[in-house]
């Protein structure tokens, strides 16, 4: 299993890779754990847009697979799940949470 940094830098050379029609301004990467108690990592990918401009589905798609065969390939079989987000929406998701 990757270090959180290792699966940040890999998530970040996904992401450039997946999402090329994107500024991509930050990616962060934290554990946590599905309703079985299995590891899993909670991936946000921040990417430059207004409030409800961040990409749709199939590009989330497109970059969990990516990054499921990526990791997959470094022996890290934990299930990735991606939020793109634009700055506007991490506030907002943020401000929800308080």
């Amino acid at each position: 299993m990757l270090e959180l940094s290792q699966v940040k830098d890999v998530a970040d050379q996904v992401a450039r890779a997946t999402l090329t029609d994107r500024q991509l301004e930050a990616v962060s990467v934290r554990p946590s754990v599905d309703s079985f108690g299995s590891d899993l990592l909670r991936i946000t990918v921040v990417v430059h847009g207004a409030a409800g401009d961040s990409p749709g589905g199939a590009a989330v798609e497109a970059l969990e697979g990516a990054l499921r065969d990526r990791l997959d390939e470094l022996d890290d079989h934990r299930l990735a799940i991606v939020d793109i987000l634009t700055p506007a929406d991490l506030a907002v998701d943020v401000d929800s949470e308080s």
